[in-house]
């Protein structure tokens, strides 16, 4: 495995991965281009998996998916932080 499927392995046990990876998209992209980003990554369903969105966003951008994927693990750290606060 790789370090970002390890690190949002961390995580998913807390918030959807889903959710926190399209909503991290839509900051970097908007809307339209998400909606083509995850077309060309096999739609909805390849956000269920961290190993296959991070095998198919770096086929798409190359080394540009580091960004990507750095900020789908930020995201995840927020919101898991945030549901630990709500959990309190």
């Amino acid at each position: 495995m790789t370090k970002f499927v390890d690190e949002a392995a961390r995580f998913t046990s807390k918030v959807s991965f889903a959710e926190v990876a399209e909503q991290s998209l839509r900051e970097i992209f908007g809307e339209s281009p998400t909606a083509a980003v995850l077309y060309h990554v096999g739609g909805v369903g390849s956000l269920r998996d961290p190993e296959v969105l991070e095998e198919r966003l770096k086929a798409i951008f190359g080394v540009g998916a580091e960004m990507l994927l750095n900020c789908i693990l930020k995201n995840l750290d927020i919101c898991s932080k945030a549901k630990d606060a709500e959990n309190r």
